[in-house]
């Protein structure tokens, strides 16, 4: 029996790459200032679990997700006078793995469903 590549394994070793190198990015520019070095291993960790498709998908609405409670944070902060709160990342990361996990969808779905 001959054995045949189907071309489907280079996302196990992009899949990583491609989901936390904008975090490694921003890790490095802000010094470690605006999100820790968990969220880039976490995002390593998606990134194998996944797949480039849905670990886009978790990267896309965990920001989605952490943007609209931070802004709906900020706006209550602002009215009590405080205005500086650090907001973990993790949960939203956690919580949109979870999403894709059990709907399986992928950035495509995602994208079909915004345009």
């Amino acid at each position: 029996m001959r054995y045949q590549y189907d071309g489907g394994g280079y996302e196990v070793f992009l899949g990583p790459i491609v989901i936390a190198l904008p975090f490694l990015i921003i890790w490095i520019v802000s010094r470690g200032k605006a999100l820790g070095f968990g969220d880039v291993i976490l995002f390593l960790g998606v990134g194998a679990f996944f797949g480039i498709e849905q670990g886009l998908a978790v990267l896309l609405l965990s920001i989605w997700l952490g943007a609209l409670v931070g802004i709906c944070i900020y706006i209550l902060r602002k009215q009590m006078g405080n205005k500086n709160t650090a907001i973990p990342f993790v949960p939203y990361i956690v919580i949109s793995f979870l999403f894709v996990l059990f709907t399986q969808i992928d950035v495509y779905s995602i994208a079909r469903v915004v345009s």
